[in-house]
């Protein structure tokens, strides 16, 4: 296993939660991270639905980003297969091949603003804001869920995608973008209960919304 001489040597680390994962724990630094099934990868995983190179972490300046490799079965984390990079927060949960939990990311140093502000809980089907659970209806729960599963992304999601986050399987109709606007002021309600200055979600004038979690 190397040995990593890195000044954040001893920071962020991996964490196993399954004795298929080898070794037990690792800590991160300036080199990358591979995972996967072949003994060569840094954290190796004995597992079939794990691909042999499946899985890569690597420092972007003070943060750490997680990427499949083109597994077959997909990385996840929190419950969510990842569609693209994904920038690490501490307590981050990892699953190889399935969302079951296989690694958690331990970072007690990290400088990331709000690393479990907004939490979604996958195996339940729900978010909690500051660790309060959001008591959201379905069309909530899918608006907010599609927001989120763009947060990481940089992108703005727009009136059309929303619209078709809410109503899916169906036909865009543009007249339900005022219904969306809606929700959105229904979802600033509930996340201000809680934080009374809530700027969460944001808008772009025209185009859409997107989260902010750092604020």
């Amino acid at each position: 296993m190397p040995t990593d001489t890195s000044p954040y040597a001893g920071s962020a680390r991996l964490r196993a939660h399954d004795e298929v994962v080898q070794p037990e724990e690792f800590v991160l630094g300036v080199a990358p991270c591979h995972l996967g099934r072949d003994p060569k990868n840094d954290i190796v995983i004995g597992r079939g639905a794990v691909s042999r190179k499946h899985a890569l972490i690597e420092r972007h300046d003070n943060h750490f980003v997680l990427r499949d490799v083109g597994s077959s079965n997909g990385t996840f984390v929190n419950g969510d297969r990842l569609s693209g990079e994904y920038r690490l927060r501490n307590s981050d949960r990892i699953g190889l091949g399935s969302p079951q939990l296989l690694l958690e990311f331990v970072d007690q140093e990290t400088t990331d603003l709000s690393p479990q502000k907004l939490l979604f809980r996958a195996y339940e089907q729900r978010f909690e804001f500051h660790g309060v659970p959001l008591a959201l209806s379905p069309s909530q729960l899918h608006l907010l869920k599609h927001l989120y599963d763009h947060r990481n992304l940089s992108q703005i999601c727009t009136h059309e995608s929303c619209v078709l986050a809410i109503w899916q399987g169906e036909k865009y109709d543009p007249a339900r973008i005022e219904l969306v606007h809606r929700k959105i002021s229904e979802l600033r309600q509930k996340f201000r209960a809680i934080e009374p200055h809530s700027e969460v979600i944001q808008s772009r004038h025209g185009i859409g919304y997107y989260l902010d979690l750092s604020k």
